[in-house]
């Protein structure tokens, strides 16, 4: 059975267990979820500077740039806004003995802090951050055209128009390289924490190729873009590479004419079969000379120049006599008259003859011992010794030579148009005058006359 004492237990324990469940109920039914930020960022909190208790002082760190992370022994304080930092320290903890400042950029400043102030006082501290210098330069390149590789110390760097970056104070040869131009380049300087400009022009390449020219019969005159080259067969270098007129002409036969196309650091061949003419109406002259390049006229009309080894042909020439001139710088010119036939080649040599200098006058080199000496042409100073008298009329010259203290010399020459004479003169010493003797007794006649007169004065008186 149950008892009183047994239900009111039951009881107590009834009410415990619904109080629980709906205290649990209400506090469910209350509770605030706070939503969660993602991106959020939680900044680390600057460590306390001081302990509990009594007295608070403050330290101003001031920083010579804005934004500056301020410590204390290593231990972070906080930024600088404003170039300042207030940090409150406890007057009776562990004082703190350097404050140091950093920032991205800039070398890292610190210095001892000061003894702490007085309970609720500040002291002021600076700190001057220098930037960090740098220790590289830069190069920014262009190009016209662009697009040329970029070679620094033969290490590739991309094409035109590039900057390069990272590079050590100092000269660097800058190289660049473009299909079709000629290479370029240049020693560029580079300075520490600065961009230097270096701008190319490029130069296009000129693409040359080679003509190989042959005839039947050979022996035909050459002519390409209207310049003579010689005769065939022949072989032509260094041709810019495109179109060239070609012409080819032997007397007897019809003049070959056509256009060629040069290819570069190609060989192009022409073989050309020439016409015979059956009743020919021209001839041509065939010039050479002694020496070479020598400047040929035919009846006052130029033609060209004279080769090594190889004869100006002139063709289409009428039937007929032709002057014929050749000139040449430093030598005489040279005309002779040649005949020219229907069909035929008249040859033609010079022989040119140096130009003798036309020289009508003479000088004279004069050396005296001792030197020094002043020299006279016919009475006329010309200088002095030692020196090279030039410009002389030919023929017999007198030739003066004076010096203080030596004897005068007067020497003849006879001198020949063209001719370089010499003249070397020793001086004699001139003699030294001697005193007469005769003059002391003169003095002493003169000094007894004046005491005669004197002696005839005073007895007058």
């Amino acid at each position: 059975m149950i008892t009183m004492t047994h239900r009111s237990i039951l009881l107590l324990l009834c009410i415990i267990c619904v109080t629980g469940w709906m205290t649990g109920s209400v506090l469910a039914n209350d509770a605030v979820v706070l939503p969660v930020d993602p991106e959020a960022t939680i900044l680390p909190e600057p460590v306390p500077t001081h302990l509990p208790g009594e007295g608070i002082s403050y330290y101003d760190i001031y920083t010579s740039v804005d934004g500056a992370a301020v410590s204390f022994d290593g231990i972070y304080q906080g930024v600088t806004a404003g170039g300042v930092l207030t940090v409150p320290v406890h007057t009776t903890a562990t004082p703190y003995a350097v404050v140091s400042a950093a920032k991205a950029g800039y070398n890292s400043a610190q210095q001892t802090l000061p003894v702490v102030p007085p309970e609720g006082e500040t002291t002021s501290v600076y700190l001057t951050l220098q930037p960090v210098q740098p220790v590289t330069g830069s190069l920014s390149i262009s190009s016209s055209p662009s697009g040329a590789a970029v070679y620094i110390k033969n290490i590739y760097y991309g094409t035109t128009p590039q900057l390069v970056t990272g590079l050590t104070p100092g000269n660097h040869v800058v190289q660049l390289t473009h299909s079709g131009y000629e290479p370029w380049s240049q020693t560029a300087g580079v300075t520490a924490g600065q961009t230097n400009t270096v701008s190319a022009v490029l130069v296009r390449k000129q693409e040359l190729g080679t003509l190989a020219v042959s005839s039947n019969p050979s022996g035909a005159a050459i002519y390409l873009d209207g310049a003579y080259y010689g005769t065939t067969p022949m072989t032509i270098s260094g041709l810019t590479a495109g179109l060239h007129d070609l012409e080819l002409t032997k007397a007897g036969y019809e003049d070959a004419v056509m256009l060629v196309s040069i290819y570069a650091d190609q060989v192009t061949t022409v073989s050309k079969s020439l016409l015979k003419i059956s009743s020919p109406s021209t001839g041509s002259i065939q010039v050479t000379s002694n020496p070479a390049y020598a400047s040929i006229s035919v009846n006052g009309i130029y033609y060209g120049e004279t080769k090594p080894g190889t004869p100006l042909i002139i063709s289409g020439l009428s039937p007929g006599r032709y002057s014929v001139q050749a000139t040449l710088t430093g030598y005489s010119d040279a005309v002779t008259s040649a005949v020219v036939n229907a069909g035929a080649a008249t040859p033609i040599s010079f022989s040119l003859s140096p130009v003798t200098p036309d020289i009508t006058t003479a000088s004279l080199k004069v050396t005296s011992a001792p030197a020094g000496a002043m020299v006279y042409m016919d009475n006329v100073l010309a200088g002095i010794t030692p020196l090279t008298v030039p410009d002389i009329t030919p023929g017999v010259r007198a030739v003066t030579v004076t010096l203080s203290g030596y004897r005068n010399q007067v020497v003849s020459v006879d001198l020949a148009a063209g001719e370089s004479g010499s003249l070397d003169v020793a001086l004699d010493p001139a003699p030294v005058p001697e005193q007469s003797p005769a003059g002391i007794p003169m003095i002493i006649l003169s000094l007894i006359c004046c005491t005669i007169l004197l002696s005839c004065k005073c007895r007058r008186k």
